[in-house]
């Protein structure tokens, strides 16, 4: 449940900054006035310190189901780590520091359009092409192992073999004749 929470939280994020792409490199007057707007009222930099943590929290649960999972928990610890130390300064230090490097950052909107769709299509291709969306190989597939599957595949495991021997099968997956699908042992290889 916390996964696909985190799931939709980071497709929010991608069409967000689509978005702010798009209306960066269409209507540039729009996106200046947006961007200036951070930090202005303590609520705003309040507000943006709890999305930016949401953001981050996303990232690193997520990480480990989404290609390119290194990149992903790196930018969710980059996040979160500076959401601390913003919680930690004053909002008036926020807003002072925004409202001067903000101007400075505008000269290059059409730039940060572009970055910010680029950025939007890769975290939607990281989210499309992860694991969820992989089949989980099995070396022998019964249909005994299918809870064991199913919490593998809830773990988020990413480019995963599972083995799963049970006491109903042989090493080689060959059906044996015990009574009951009690697993003996398994393991995830990586």
């Amino acid at each position: 449940m916390i996964l696909v929470a985190a799931k939709g939280i980071l497709v929010t994020v991608a069409v967000y900054f689509l978005a702010l792409g798009g209306v960066a490199l269409l209507r540039p007057n729009t996106a200046r006035q947006f961007l200036l707007g951070f930090a202005d009222t303590p609520f705003k930099h309040y507000a943006e310190l709890a999305v930016r943590l949401i953001v981050g929290g996303s990232l690193l649960l997520g990480a480990p189901s989404y290609t390119h999972s290194k990149s992903m928990a790196a930018f969710g610890w980059i996040l979160v780590t500076s959401t601390a130390v913003m919680a930690v300064i004053p909002w008036k230090f926020h807003h002072r520091f925004a409202q001067s490097a903000v101007p400075k950052a505008l000269r290059y909107l059409p730039l940060i359009g572009v970055a910010s769709l680029v950025l939007g299509i890769l975290l939607l291709l990281s989210i499309v092409t992860g694991t969820d969306a992989q089949q989980v190989r099995v070396g022998q597939p019964r249909a005994h192992h299918g809870l064991a599957l199913s919490f593998h595949a809830l773990a988020g495991h990413r480019n995963v073999q599972f083995i799963a021997l049970c006491n109903q099968c042989d090493v080689d997956g060959s059906r044996k004749s015990a009574p009951a699908p009690r697993f003996n042992r398994w393991r995830v290889r990586t």
